[in-house]
């Protein structure tokens, strides 16, 4: 189930237009169900049982983390948008969850299957020797390596055309802005927000009332200098690329964006005008979030607890 609340199309009249519209522009279905979560990240996929996304069916569902939108123009969020329905017009929605499904089932196997030892101390003696020499577990680790080498090479493929969509319809410019301010923003929010201010609120037995409210009382303190950094780490650390990734390297994806006309900007406003209840949709998953902070706190205390008494006896 995921994490987030669902919007009704009634009550966010503006937001669903704007799906729609890109949607027609596009030239594909339109999105059937929007969620808003206090995770980081803007994307798309099928709701439905795997044999029904296997083949087109079930619900188009767009996810929406509000750590993600910090400052992101309508411009820049409907570039994002449009490369998210690229991903529904490639397909992309329809074969990853039978690839994700098959790819785990060959990893289990192959951690479930004979073979040499992972003990750190170089225990196992013969045992370990006649493990290693499975040729099952074997051909069965090559096969995994070429699944993973050609899915996630289908993988990047669809990213770099639905973003070739999205800068084609809205401009290099828009879509290379929105891309480098979704992933700062990701990032500030996981980095310094969750790993830092979360645990100090927790301390003062405090909770969000506001998600939206809180994270940019944060984010106002965060100055240019450290901004720029970390997006420079962003970009620093994206620069290599691996045949196994699933993305291209988001330094990639700017440089190639550059080529791309930049289309004249039309909406400037903030993304946070397409809602019109954005306070009260901020409370709802600021009370998400709380639940889910307090849990994770009861289940530390919990573990705290049981290590404790496992000392004493």
């Amino acid at each position: 189930k995921p994490f987030g609340i669902a919007l009704n199309e009634n009550e966010e009249k503006k937001l669903w237009k704007l799906t729609q519209d890109i949607a027609k522009e596009i030239e594909s279905k339109p999105i059937g169900k929007i969620i808003v979560t206090p995770e980081p990240g803007i994307g798309v996929y099928l709701e439905g049982n795997l044999l029904s996304k296997i083949f087109g069916g079930g619900t188009r569902v767009l996810e929406i983390g509000l750590p993600s939108l910090h400052k992101l123009s309508i411009d820049e969020f409907k570039a994002i948008l449009a490369h998210e329905y690229g991903h529904f017009s490639n397909k992309d929605t329809q074969w990853t969850p039978f690839t994700y499904a098959m790819g785990s089932s060959l990893t289990n196997t192959l951690k479930s299957m004979p073979g040499p030892s992972g003990n750190e101390n170089g225990e196992g003696g013969i045992v370990r020797g006649i493990m290693s020499l499975n040729p099952a577990y074997w051909l069965l680790l090559l096969y995994v390596h070429l699944y993973f080498r050609i899915t996630n090479a289908f993988s990047r493929i669809g990213e770099v055309k639905a973003d070739i969509r999205a800068m084609q319809m809205y401009g290099g410019k828009a879509f290379r802005n929105g891309l480098l301010k979704v992933s700062t923003n990701d990032t500030i929010f996981s980095e310094i927000i969750q790993a830092k201010h979360i645990p100090e609120l927790l301390k003062e037995g405090k909770t969000i009332s506001n998600f939206s409210k809180f994270t940019e009382l944060i984010l106002s303190d965060v100055d240019k200098k450290t901004i720029d950094k970390i997006q420079a780490g962003i970009l620093e650390m994206s620069q290599s690329h691996s045949i196994y990734d699933s993305h291209p390297a988001l330094k990639i994806r700017i440089d190639y964006s550059e080529k791309f006309d930049n289309k004249e900007e039309k909406e400037k406003d903030f993304v946070d005008k397409l809602f019109d209840n954005w306070d009260k949709i901020n409370e709802k998953v600021a009370e998400l979030y709380n639940l889910r902070i307090l849990a994770y706190l009861q289940a530390l205390q919990q573990q705290s607890g049981t290590e404790e008494e496992a000392k004493k006896e």
